[in-house]
């Protein structure tokens, strides 16, 4: 079964690029690695609900998914992700 999410590429205005320094805990993807934040879908969310859900969770930012870009889509065997823009104002 093919895992569903969203990848969120998170800028500033200045156009930096807010990513995660993932740990090293066994068992997780991409250890001790960059990466942008994000997740997979819960019930029947799409990728724009997704990343407003994981931008709150993971970053405590509060938006809705008109605040956000969908970018296009990333698909392998094991992910279909909608990659996913947010631009802090």
């Amino acid at each position: 079964m093919v895992r569903t999410g969203s990848t969120l590429v998170i800028t500033n205005a200045a156009g930096d690029y807010l990513m995660q320094f993932r740990d090293g805990t066994p068992g997780i993807e991409r250890p001790l690695d960059w990466d942008f934040f994000g997740g997979g879908t819960e019930g029947d969310e799409d990728g724009l609900a997704a990343a407003a859900r994981e931008l709150e969770e993971e970053l405590g930012i509060v938006a809705t998914p008109q605040e956000l870009e969908l970018l296009g889509h990333f698909e392998s065997e094991e992910a279909a992700d909608a990659i996913v823009r947010y631009r802090k104002p």
